[in-house]
């Protein structure tokens, strides 16, 4: 074979529907990682707060992360289409949130029974008081929502939902990253643990807004100005990994009050967790729903098979996919074309297109584009003409809809999962740096107890 027809960048992607090795260890990785923290989180809760009397000390410390490896199982055996990886990579932030609900619901539970434990006991160790938050949990979700909606619709109105996911998502990072560098020497001098934990607003006020004002001038950034935000993407990466880095080596220390002090306020890191499952279940949600009514509303309308003109058999894609960021779902870009019918021609613009994700989408880079309609393509049109009433010249005749409908856009579960499986990753990728600080915490924590005593 000649080596000028091999096409290096066709050689080294994966198949469509296929992610590449790096994505799929980044995807087993990140579910391992889950595993592994929750049986060391529920370990050091148990070692520390556990009544053997009040509860089955085994489903306590092994429930959690053996319900995440059964449900990640069940996510990733079924055959599909595309790959398996993708599947599992959509639903590991829905597996995330039953595992914080079931996470939340058990320590209340056994923080009501471990009460009259001395591990517990702040008379005995003042160290084991828990940090008196300003408001509940249920207040600062309600606060936090009303933010985040707020604020992306400031951002980018017209795409308000893809905002919102990327205000979620990078600010979940920034904050992860930046909370065990605020707290460290937060405990010194006059101010103890116990006033920290007693009186935290000062802390907290330091460890929420920097990362709150960055992650909206991201966010701000990419919605805007995304050509800039791409160029300057090196740095930020860059930033955000020496802020890690940062984060990780300040937790390799024995256990200090500063540690206490970041694993009382890893809830805050579960509440912004939270808040990036939610976007992102609602950004499922809003395209389902989406899908699910532009279809409805071609039933009943007259349909006929059509051509999209090709003047010049050049093939020029009209309707293509765009994979902008790994922190949104991927765009429709929407040229303006005609269709030949044997009725006549039918000028789309600013017509509505049925569509499907190609397969081939899990191919490409960001900033890439991916075709779904080219002209030449044979095209499903959908249209309801009606009188125009009041017309001068009632025999005049309008079309009130019009749709185009790609071959088999029929929609389901695949479909979503190509449209989130990119900001899910990003998710997981996100949440496995946030969970290395936290690990080595809980790691530091419990060689303390093993050392001093709990």
């Amino acid at each position: 074979m000649d080596g000028a027809d091999v096409d290096l960048d066709t050689v080294w992607k994966p198949p469509p529907g296929s992610l590449s090795g790096w994505y799929r260890c980044l995807i087993a990785g990140t579910t391992i990682a889950t595993i592994l923290l929750a049986y060391l989180a529920w370990h050091v809760i148990w070692t520390v707060y556990g009544c053997s009397y009040h509860f089955y000390g085994f489903w306590v410390r092994h429930g959690v992360w053996l319900g995440i490896a059964v449900c990640s199982l069940a996510a990733f055996a079924p055959a599909s289409r595309v790959s398996r990886f993708v599947r599992l990579a959509t639903l590991m932030p829905v597996i995330h949130l039953a595992a914080v609900v079931a996470s939340v619901v058990l320590w209340h539970y056994l923080r009501v029974h471990a009460e009259g434990w001395p591990g517990y006991d702040v008379a005995v160790d003042p160290t084991n008081s828990m940090i008196a938050m300003p408001m509940h949990a249920w207040e600062a979700a309600l606060a936090a929502t009303f933010v985040l909606v707020s604020t992306a619709l400031i951002i980018q109105p017209r795409e308000w939902l893809q905002t919102m996911l990327v205000l979620a998502l990078s600010f979940l990072l920034l904050f992860g990253a930046w909370l065990p560098f605020s707290v460290c020497g937060a405990v010194h001098g006059e101010r103890t643990l116990s006033l920290l934990l007693e009186a935290p607003n000062a802390m907290l006020e330091r460890a929420l807004m920097p990362p709150l004002l960055a992650a909206l001038a991201f966010t701000t950034l990419l919605m805007r100005w995304p050509r800039v935000a791409r160029k300057s993407r090196g740095w930020i990466v860059m930033l955000t990994a020496a802020l890690l880095l940062i984060a990780a080596f300040s937790q390799l220390s024995p256990a200090k009050p500063d540690t206490v002090l970041y694993v009382d306020t890893l809830q805050l890191v579960l509440l912004a967790q939270g808040l990036a499952i939610a976007a992102l279940i609602l950004a499922g949600v809003m395209m389902y729903v989406r899908t699910s009514r532009a279809r409805s509303c071609v039933r009943g309308m007259a349909t006929q098979l059509g051509t999209i003109t090709d003047p010049d058999r050049d093939r020029e894609p009209v309707v293509q996919v765009e994979f902008a960021s790994w922190l949104r779902a991927p765009r429709i870009l929407i040229a303006p074309f005609e269709v030949d019918t044997p009725t006549g021609a039918v000028l789309a613009t600013g017509t509505r297109v049925l569509w499907n994700v190609p397969a081939a989408t899990t191919c490409l880079a960001a900033g890439e584009q991916c075709p779904v309609l080219r002209r030449g393509d044979v095209v499903g049109v959908y249209r309801r003409d009606v009188a125009a009433d009041g017309h001068p010249f009632r025999s005049m005749q309008h079309v009130q809809h019009l749709v185009i409908a790609a071959p088999g856009a029929i929609g389901g579960f695949t479909n979503m999962t190509l449209m989130l499986w990119r900001p899910a990753v990003a998710y997981m990728a996100i949440a496995l740096a946030v969970m290395i600080p936290a690990a080595l915490a809980l790691h530091s924590l419990d060689i303390g107890i093993m050392i001093y005593g709990p």
